[in-house]
């Protein structure tokens, strides 16, 4: 396990045709972690993720890691959160600049979100594909 991947302890929790989803285990070592500033899984809340597992095999209750680059990790933020607050505010400066009106522009920066987020809804099946979760078991 090298420094530039992003490891999270977890449990099977549902076993399908080459997928596995795993509940990742609330840690509170996480404040120690390197990756905390970009982690998403929080101390207090449990997440699930869908792994694909060609040609392995899992039982439910088996204690497993999922594993994701530093690379990947990144643009996982990017996508999440950095993009989102560029377009909410380049939004807001430009219609402000052009109309004067706060309001408009503040609700229109925050509207752009909603289409936003549904087109990564839309494609999440090929950012899943590209962010390439990887699971070992424990």
């Amino acid at each position: 396990m090298s420094g530039k991947e992003i490891i999270h302890e977890g449990v099977v929790e549902e076993v399908g045709d080459h997928r596995v989803v795993v509940r990742c285990i609330s840690n509170p070592a996480c404040s120690d972690c390197h990756a905390k500033g970009f982690c998403s899984v929080p101390a207090s809340d449990d997440k699930y993720l869908e792994v694909i597992t060609p040609g392995k095999s899992y039982t439910t209750g088996e204690k497993v890691r999922i594993i994701l680059s530093h690379s990947h990790g990144f643009s996982a933020v990017f996508l999440a959160y950095l993009l989102p607050f560029i377009l909410v505010i380049s939004i807001l400066l430009i219609l402000y600049t052009l109309t004067h009106h706060e309001a408009l522009s503040g609700i229109s920066s925050l509207a752009v979100l909603f289409p936003y987020y549904l087109v990564l809804w839309r494609f999440r099946n090929n950012l899943g594909k590209r962010f390439n979760l990887r699971i070992r078991k424990y």
